[in-house]
């Protein structure tokens, strides 16, 4: 009878020790996994940060030739406020010689 009551014992004794087993083992490979997960990928991490300095010096050479097309716009603005300035002078000095030509031949009838 004692040797009946062992063996049941004994068998969840097992049972409990092999569920202990599977269940460390789990707990590894979970652990494992997640090493994996974290660990850095130097290949993909050096060509992204290739491409981000890549993409970083193009938009610094794109951002130079916006700021130089701004100045050749502002530049070219003032010409031609420069250009309309000179010719509204001009126009005042032929209105201005109209008048004294228009004067002469009014004193000269």
């Amino acid at each position: 009878q004692r040797q009946q009551r062992q063996q049941p014992q004994q068998l969840r004794y097992q049972q409990e020790y092999q569920q202990e087993y599977q269940q460390q083992e789990y707990q590894q490979q979970e652990y494992q996994q997640q090493e994996y997960q974290q660990q850095p990928r130097p290949l993909i991490n050096s060509f992204l940060q290739s491409e981000n300095q890549k993409n970083k010096t193009l938009i610094d050479q794109k951002n130079k030739e916006i700021d130089q097309l701004k100045q050749k716009h502002d530049n070219s603005e003032q010409e031609i406020l420069d250009l309309q300035t000179r010719l509204s002078n001009e126009n005042k000095k032929v209105l201005n010689l109209t008048n004294q030509l228009q004067e002469y031949q009014t004193q000269t009838i």
